[in-house]
C-alpha cells in the first residue's frame, strides 16, 4: 500500500509504503493407520475426529471436526487442517469381527520459531489423555501419525449395574449382622 505522508497535500508529495509481512498459519495434519492386533493392516473402519470447545457456561463439549466413513480399502486416515487444541477419536465404524475401540482423548502442541523472517515449526507433540495410542510427528509436513489397533473376538456385557451393588452391600450387612450375633450369643 502507498500513502503519504502529508495529508494536506491530498496524496503528492512525499509517499511512503508499508512494509511487507509474511503471515504463516500453521495447521497439522493427523494421520491415523488402522491395524489389527498383531499391527497388520486393516480395512472397514470408520473415524469421527472432535474438537474441544468451551460453552459461553463454562462446560467443555466436543464438536465434530471431520468424519470419515467405512471402506473395504482404506486403512489410512488423514485428519488435515487441526490446530493446537484436545481432540477426541472415536471409531464410528468398526471392522466386522474386531470389537470396537473406546474414545481416545489426546492434545495436539506445537512451537515455532516465531521471531525469525521465516517462521518455522520446531516442535509438535500430540499427547494422549485416555486409551492406547502414541504419535510420531514429523516436523517437516507438521504431522502426527499413530496406529489404533482393535482386537478380535467379542466383549462381554456390564450386568448388574446398581443392582449388583445394592446385592453386595445387604449382603455385606447381613454377614456383619451374623457375626455379631455369633459373637454375643457365646
Amino acid at each position: 500500500m502507498t500513502y503519504s505522508n502529508n495529508p494536506n497535500k491530498g496524496g503528492e508529495g512525499e509517499t511512503g509504503k508499508t512494509p511487507n509481512d509474511k503471515n504463516i498459519v500453521f495447521t497439522y495434519k493427523a494421520v491415523v493407520n488402522k491395524v489389527d492386533e498383531n499391527r497388520n493392516s486393516l480395512a472397514g473402519a470408520g473415524f469421527t475426529l472432535q474438537k474441544e470447545y468451551k460453552k459461553e457456561d463454562g462446560t467443555t463439549k466436543y464438536r465434530d471436526v471431520k468424519t470419515i466413513g467405512a471402506s473395504d480399502k482404506t486403512t489410512t486416515f488423514e485428519f488435515k487442517g487441526l490446530d493446537d487444541g484436545n481432540y477426541k477419536l472415536i471409531e464410528s465404524t468398526t471392522p466386522a469381527g474386531y470389537n470396537t475401540i473406546a474414545p481416545i482423548t489426546f492434545t495436539v502442541s506445537a512451537e515455532h520459531d516465531v521471531k525469525s523472517d521465516n517462521p518455522t515449526l520446531t516442535s509438535l507433540t500430540g499427547n494422549k489423555s485416555t486409551g492406547e495410542i502414541l504419535f510420531t510427528p514429523k516436523i517437516d509436513d507438521g504431522s502426527l501419525t499413530t496406529n489404533v489397533a482393535n482386537k478380535k473376538g467379542s466383549t462381554l456385557p456390564e450386568t448388574g449395574g446398581m443392582g449388583t451393588t445394592l446385592l453386595y452391600a445387604v449382603g455385606g450387612v447381613l454377614v456383619a449382622l451374623a457375626a455379631a450375633y455369633i459373637i454375643i450369643s457365646k
